[in-house]
């Protein structure tokens, strides 16, 4: 689930999906949070961020991954999860 992930799991989000797409990670931040330009740059520096702006960005990121990205090894996929715990 969402809250058993920490801030290293938003990074490899974020590394993954500029990566990808070639956005800036201040553009990434601002498209996601819709406010927040530095919240992976803080997060990078050794910052932290509260539980529910953690939870909305992996919900978004999950949203909205590009399908031929492969999902970071280590981080739980909420859709995934969710999908498991209804079998």
């Amino acid at each position: 689930m969402v809250s058993s992930m920490d801030t290293s799991a938003l990074l490899a989000l974020s590394d993954a999906y500029t990566a990808q797409t070639g956005l800036s990670e201040a553009t990434l931040s601002n498209k996601v949070t819709g406010t927040h330009a530095g919240l992976f740059r803080r997060i990078r520096n050794g910052g932290s961020c509260r539980v529910d702006t953690l939870q909305k960005v992996v919900r978004w990121f999950d949203r909205n991954w590009p399908e031929d990205l492969e999902w970071p090894e280590g981080v739980i996929r909420p859709s995934v999860a969710q999908s498991r715990g209804a079998a």
